[in-house]
C-alpha cells in the first residue's frame, strides 16, 4: 500500500531541505532558456512561411490552395519545435529524481536528454498524439450528433448543440486527464528502463499507475492550487513551486516503482 500524499510533501521537502534556492535558480534558467528558443525557432519558422506567402502574393501565383499548404506547414512546424525541444522539460524533471536519489547533477544536466535524442523526444512526442487522439475521439462524435440533431429539427437544435458540444468537450476532458495521468511516469520508465521506448514505455507507465489514478489526480490537483495562488505574485512562486512540484512527482514515482517490483515478485 502507498504512503499518503502528505508523506510525499513532506519527503519532497526533505529532498529540497538547503536546496530551495539553488533549485529555483536552476528553473529560472531552465525557462528562460526554454521559452528563449522557442520564440526564436517561431520566428524562425513564422518568417520563412511570411516570405513565402509573400513571394507568391508578389509573382500572383498566390491561390486558395496556398492558405491550405501554409496552415499545414504550420501543423508541421509546431510539432517540429515540440519534438526538437522535448528533451529539455524531460531533463528538467528528471533532475529531481536524481536529487532524490544523491546523484550528481548541474544546471547543464537540463541538456542530458539530448543524449538519447530520438527516443526520448519520439516518446514525448507519442503521448502527445494520444492526448490529442483520446480529445477528439471523444469530442467529434458530439460534434457530429449535434450537427445532425439541427439539421434534423433546427429549432430544437439552437437549444441542443451548444448542449451536447458542452457534454462532448466535459467527457473528452475528463478522459483526456486519466490518460494523461496514466502516461505521468512514462519519463521517469524512460531514464530507469534505458531499453525500453515509445509504445514499451508507455505501457509500462499504465501498469504501475493502475489503481493509483485517484491519487495522483488528488496529488495533482493541490499544485493546481498552488499554481493559482502563485499568480499573485506574478509568478515569481512558481520558480519555488516547480521544483516542489517535480520532487513530489519523483518521490511518487519512487514509491510506485518500488510497489510494482513487489507485485511482480
Amino acid at each position: 500500500m502507498l504512503q499518503s500524499i502528505q508523506h510525499f510533501y513532506s519527503s519532497s521537502r526533505e529532498n529540497l531541505k538547503g536546496k530551495w534556492t539553488g533549485m529555483a535558480g536552476i528553473t529560472l534558467g531552465f525557462l528562460l532558456l526554454y521559452q528563449s528558443l522557442q520564440v526564436i525557432l517561431n520566428l524562425i519558422f513564422v518568417g520563412s512561411l511570411v516570405y513565402f506567402s509573400d513571394l507568391q502574393i508578389a509573382t500572383g501565383t498566390y491561390t486558395f490552395s496556398s492558405f491550405f499548404v501554409l496552415l499545414i506547414c504550420t501543423c508541421i512546424f509546431a510539432i517540429a519545435i515540440s519534438f526538437m525541444l522535448a528533451p529539455m522539460p524531460w531533463s528538467y524533471q528528471i533532475l529531481f529524481l536524481r536529487n532524490k536519489r544523491g546523484e550528481r547533477y548541474e544546471f547543464s544536466s537540463i541538456f542530458s536528454g539530448y543524449k538519447d535524442f530520438f527516443r526520448v523526444a519520439g516518446t514525448s512526442l507519442l503521448i502527445s498524439g494520444y492526448i490529442v487522439f483520446w480529445n477528439c475521439y471523444f469530442v467529434l462524435p458530439f460534434v457530429a450528433l449535434s450537427t445532425i440533431f439541427c439539421m434534423s429539427f433546427p429549432l430544437l437544435g439552437i437549444i441542443a448543440k451548444p448542449i451536447l458540444f458542452f457534454v462532448g468537450s466535459v467527457v473528452a476532458n475528463i478522459i483526456t486527464i486519466a490518460k494523461g495521468i496514466s502516461y505521468c511516469l512514462t519519463p521517469y520508465i524512460l531514464y530507469d528502463y534505458p531499453n525500453l521506448k515509445y509504445d514499451a514505455a508507455i505501457e509500462l507507465s499504465k501498469a504501475m499507475m493502475k489503481g493509483h489514478k485517484w491519487q495522483m489526480f488528488r496529488l495533482t490537483l493541490t499544485f493546481v492550487g498552488y499554481s493559482m495562488i502563485s499568480l499573485i505574485t506574478l509568478n515569481i512562486a512558481f520558480l519555488w513551486l516547480a521544483p516542489y512540484m517535480c520532487a513530489t512527482m519523483a518521490n511518487f514515482y519512487e514509491a510506485l516503482k518500488e510497489n510494482y517490483i513487489q507485485k511482480q515478485a
